[in-house]
């Protein structure tokens, strides 16, 4: 092995291919290059991430036979379980090439969803890492659902929806992650498969850092054999933007210079989610009737229907004068950008990270599965959010707006303690901070699962 490493200990990554899971494995990779390891992203040609922007690192595709718009229809499930179909030959193919010839990899730090790569890592003698991209907490959940199945909180029961789980306070029933399927067991073998297969990984990567879900970390690591390492905020390392996979309108950017500060609300559901044309018709008259000067994302398939394109047109027409509709954004540069006051989000974990560096406070409207969370954690646990219903009311929307950018108590409250939660991430990636020390103490472990890898350094 010595004879073949030519300057620093060789590392496979492996993004499971959806935006969200995509970015933050970019972020590992540049922070794991600047430790002085050399990095390749082994992916899938669907989805791929645009490797000019990552010069410094060497990118293996596999032909995956994913079309481009083959989930259009299909369930969270659904889609999730047909990639892993048609990634495992492909990446057991290209991992077998990578070990045949001169570039040959020292251990492969996978997404926790492809879980199946652990297999072919073991077949080729290498250590296997997961990286899990959604938040700590979730993963908690999806651990614990053996037990909360036993428990009786699973099967859902909509009469105990608003009910708190007694053994993981604040949350309620419906902040559970899952999603809807009308095949409940084969979403649970899916998540099982998941988690049994990272308690046997040879270490567990989180994009959290301590102060934010201790309980969580405390109680994973005493379920969960392999050592932890909590690395994040990722996004500090590098931004999210570098990642995207949607071309982006910067041009919001010299739009947000001419605004005042703190009066934009920036509004976002992520890459994946979707909207009908009752959610629609309220965000728009809700964004309108808050008077606040608004960013508006509005990716290539958001609305679900012709109706609802056209009602957007209008409301673009009729609002040009207070805000600002975009396909996409550059999504960092706008949250760190001081006119922007709020998030209004999904509550996908990047997001909720990027608006937590920011130090800017939340509006939550989750849709599905670790969402639930991280809305709760937002809106309950760290107090910088208020969280809106599953159906929009836009009356509340506005005032919610009108609150969190303005609002002398409540609002003062939360943008008070976005502000404390920012410097927390500040702090803990300075030397001696909790991310900055295990992110050295995942430097030392990897080079233990690597013979000789010290000489390389």
């Amino acid at each position: 092995m010595e004879g073949r490493r030519a300057a620093a200990p060789h590392l496979a990554l492996f993004p499971f291919p959806l935006q969200g899971h995509i970015t933050p494995m970019l972020q590992l990779a540049h922070l794991l290059h600047s430790r002085g390891f050399s990095i390749t992203i082994v992916h899938a040609r669907y989805n791929a991430p645009d490797h000019t922007k990552h010069p410094q690192f060497r990118f293996e595709p596999f032909a995956d036979g994913i079309e481009p718009d083959q989930f259009g229809a299909m369930g969270i499930l659904e889609m999730l379980s047909t990639i892993v179909d048609s990634l495992k030959q492909p990446f057991r193919s290209v991992m077998g090439r990578i070990q045949s010839g001169q570039n040959r990899v020292d251990c492969v730090v996978s997404d926790a969803l492809a879980y199946f790569s652990r297999a072919v890592a073991q077949e080729l003698g290498l250590p296997w890492l997961v990286f899990r991209t959604s938040s700590p907490t979730s993963f908690m959940f999806f651990a614990a659902f053996p037990s909360l199945r036993q428990m009786g909180y699973i099967p859902v029961q909509d009469s105990e929806l608003e009910s708190v789980i007694k053994e993981k306070p604040p949350f309620r029933v419906k902040d559970l992650p899952l999603v809807k399927t009308g095949e409940s067991e084969s979403f649970f073998q899916f998540i099982g498969e998941m988690v049994e297969a990272t308690k046997k990984s040879s270490a567990l990567v989180l994009n959290s850092m301590d102060k934010l879900e201790q309980p969580t970390l405390d109680s994973l690591r005493s379920e969960i054999p392999a050592p932890i390492y909590v690395l994040g905020p990722l996004c500090n390392y590098a931004s999210g933007d570098s990642g995207s996979l949607i071309r982006q309108d910067r041009s919001c950017l010299s739009w947000l210079d001419k605004q005042a500060s703190g009066t934009v609300m920036y509004v976002s559901i992520g890459s994946v989610a979707r909207m009908d044309a009752a959610n629609l018709t309220q965000m728009a008259q809700g964004l309108r009737d808050s008077r606040q000067p608004f960013l508006w994302v509005i990716r290539p398939g958001l609305v679900r229907s012709e109706d609802s394109v056209q009602l957007l047109d209008q409301f673009v027409e009729e609002s040009q004068d207070m805000g600002r509709v975009v396909k996409w954004a550059p999504q960092s540069e706008v949250l760190a950008h001081p006119a922007v006051g709020g998030f209004m989000t999904h509550c996908g974990w990047n997001s909720t990270l990027e608006c937590i560096c920011a130090g800017k406070p939340m509006i939550c409207w989750p849709a599905y599965g670790d969402q639930m969370v991280n809305a709760r954690l937002v809106c309950q646990v760290w107090s910088n959010g208020v969280e809106m219903g599953e159906k929009l009311e836009s009356e509340k929307m506005k005032n919610s707006i009108k609150e969190l950018l303005m609002g002398e108590e409540k609002g003062k409250k939360m943008r008070e303690k976005a502000r404390l939660l920012q410097q927390l991430v500040l702090e803990s990636m300075k030397t001696g901070g909790s991310s900055y020390e295990s992110t050295s103490r995942f430097i030392d472990h990897i080079s233990s699962l690597i013979p000789h890898s010290s000489d390389s350094f």
